[in-house]
């Protein structure tokens, strides 16, 4: 019954349970964005994070260089191509690089203003362990693949750009026991689903 949309970014929120939008005036990133909302479950409060972090925007012609160079067959690349890959790929991957800096920054700054449960999710468009995951992260947040999965896997599905890309970060009295890449294919994003559940022991410390 609660279907939130942001005319600003794309993001959508669907939820059975009551949910408000907060308010979250930020720089216009070009593909970069964020929505956050607060969703009660339970009777428990959770801030609910979707974000959209810069996207590499390599085009067509670069796609297609990717997929030659990355191809199956042993060879080597010719100084032309080497060349296009440093002056178009490389150069466009540096700028992405700087703009998801500025953006995980700020999102930090906004998560530092929300005390208690979080569940931030969303395409970040980098993996874990790049320095946008990281600092995100590092407001105390948990990542609920590593915490109940097992082994490397691929959210992002086209290109060749095997990566997981698509992260699930939280923090609060609740615990991930379960996680699932779905493999529908109407994206170019698997679709990852998750089951928490309430840690009492945890609400019980942060009660006291």
């Amino acid at each position: 019954p609660y279907r939130l949309y942001s005319n600003r970014s794309g993001e959508v929120l669907l939820s059975k349970h009551h949910a408000t939008e907060i308010d979250t005036p930020q720089p216009d990133w070009g593909s970069g964005s964020f929505c956050a909302y607060d969703v009660e479950v339970e009777g428990h409060e959770v801030t609910v994070v979707n974000c959209h972090l810069q996207s590499i925007g390599l085009t067509d012609d670069d796609k297609e260089l990717y997929r030659e160079l990355t191809d199956k067959e042993l060879r080597n690349p010719s100084r032309s191509e080497l060349s296009k890959v440093k002056n178009g790929i490389v150069t466009k991957l540096l700028a992405a690089f700087r703009i998801r800096a500025q953006q995980a920054r700020y999102i930090k700054e906004f998560l530092a203003t929300r005390k208690g449960n979080v569940i931030l999710v969303g395409d970040f468009n980098d993996v874990p362990g790049s320095y946008a995951y990281r600092t995100i992260k590092s407001d105390g947040l948990k990542d609920a693949y590593s915490e109940c999965a097992f082994g490397p896997t691929v959210t992002y599905n086209d290109n060749r750009f095997y990566f997981r890309i698509d992260q699930m970060l939280y923090r609060g009295d609740l615990e991930a026991v379960r996680i699932k890449r779905g493999d529908l294919r109407s994206s170019d994003h698997y679709p990852l689903f998750a089951t928490f559940l309430w840690d009492t022991a945890a609400a019980d410390t942060i009660k006291r």
